[in-house]
Formats: C-alpha cells, structure tokens, sequence
C-alpha cells in the first residue's frame, strides 16, 4: 500500500495504491471489488472508499499482479494519523481483508489561500461555498 504524495496535505490531491495477487492455483479469474477505510485512531470510522460506489470492479487473474488505485481530488481530513483498512471481495463475500494496514498521516494543507485552523473537533472538512446578504 503507498500514498502519493508520501505527505499528503489536506484540501491536496491525494492517490491511495495497492497491489493484488492471485496465486497460481486460482482455478478461474475473479472479478472483485476493492475498499479503502479510513478510520480514527481510536478505529472510529470515518470515511470509505469502495470501487463498487463508483461502479469500477477488478479482474484479477490467477498469478497475476494487478495495480489498483484510487484518487482524491482533495484529501478531507484534518492533520493527524489515521488508520487504513483494506477489503477486497464482491457483495457478500470477502476474498480477503486487512485491518490496520498503514498508518496515515496527514499533514496541514488548506482549501483556501489562508492555512487551515487547527483546534477542530471533527477530523473531516470537505471544501464548501459560503456567502452573505443583508437581510430584511
């Protein structure tokens, strides 16, 4: 599993990538699905990354490696360490799961010019439009 880039910054672009094995023995190619999960230090979830969300699932053939990633636009947390958990599968059945497979740690970045405030209390800020008007 690796992350580009190794730094990743929030309100930045950020890749997630891992790669797939199969082994020799697999009698026929397996169509599977792949999910990415951030979670909190203390493993409360907070944000899943799932190819079937987007309707993208993989064909993984017996002794093959394949590459999977996944891009952000903007990476929506809050500086800290987070934890990665993989899934890979199709609906109801897992083929395999790893739990606490890396260890994120985003560093401070900003959606606007002026840096991010820290002190918050939610680990996740996605990018909004705020405006104002007098009113009657």
């Amino acid at each position: 599993f690796t992350v580009n880039p190794p730094k990743p910054r929030t309100g930045a672009p950020v890749e997630f990538t891992t790669v797939i094995e199969s082994l020799e023995n697999e009698l026929k190619p397996l169509m599977c699905e792949l999910a990415v999960s951030i979670r909190s230090q203390q493993d409360a979830p907070l944000l899943q990354l799932q190819s079937r969300d987007m309707g993208k699932s993989f064909m993984v053939e017996a002794g093959a490696r394949r590459k999977i990633t996944v891009s952000l636009p903007v990476l929506p947390l809050v500086p800290g360490k987070y934890r990665i958990h993989l899934w890979l599968g199709r609906p109801k059945t897992t083929f395999d799961s790893i739990k606490e497979s890396f260890t994120l740690n985003v560093y401070s970045g900003s959606f606007a010019e002026d840096d991010l405030q820290i002190g918050r209390t939610y680990p996740v800020v996605i990018p909004s439009n705020w405006s104002d008007t007098l009113s009657d």
